[in-house]
């Protein structure tokens, strides 16, 4: 089974401006059934808490539904103001 995915924009990661070192990515949740249900985020909570601001705002700013539901995603999952989860 698929849930919400969107294409995260390296634009949208404030540390861009200062070491230049970050790359796009796809951010998604999925859940994979063979013997037993196993279910995976990616949600941008391997970056830094600047960096998942800026790809809530971005999110937020081009406004479909499928990248309003990935931002509150993201905050849910990883919180707007708290410390990254970084496993499921």
């Amino acid at each position: 089974m698929q849930g919400p995915e969107h294409y995260i924009t390296p634009d949208w990661y404030p540390s861009k401006r200062d070491h230049g070192k970050v790359v796009p990515t796809w951010n998604y949740v999925a859940v994979h059934e063979i013997t037993s249900i196993e279910g995976k985020w990616k949600v941008s909570q391997n970056r830094p808490e600047v960096d998942r601001k800026g790809v809530i705002a971005g999110l937020d700013l081009i406004g479909p539904p499928s990248s309003i539901e990935m931002a509150r995603l993201i905050e849910e999952r990883c919180g707007r103001h708290g410390a990254a989860d970084d496993d499921n």
